[in-house]
């Protein structure tokens, strides 16, 4: 998906339209310009949380965390990257985590 481009009879605004295009393409293509924010996930020992982003995770970062604990994935063994983000806590803890 990109910036979309009306043809005119003005060469000028034409000219203007693809080098809007040109500049903005590549940063809405960028998948990190579209997260998706998981508000309220539980977390335990091991979590498999569906992240809705349609696509392969990229990243994740967690916004907010509403206690202590320590938190890391295993993305490198999730059989669904997809789909999914496979997540430990050390304790029981809920947090909301922006995935991209």
């Amino acid at each position: 998906m990109g910036l979309p481009q009306f043809w005119t009879e003005t060469e000028a605004l034409n000219l203007l339209q693809s080098r809007w295009a040109a500049i903005l393409d590549p940063i809405i293509a960028n998948e990190a310009t579209n997260p998706v924010i998981l508000k309220n996930i539980v977390l335990s020992s091991s979590s498999i949380i569906n992240h809705t982003l349609g696509r392969k995770l990229v990243g994740w970062e967690i916004i907010r965390q509403r206690g202590d604990a320590s938190i890391y994935d295993r993305q490198d063994i999730n059989a669904s990257p997809d789909k999914t983000l496979l997540l430990t806590a050390s304790s029981g803890i809920s947090v909301d985590i922006l995935c991209f």
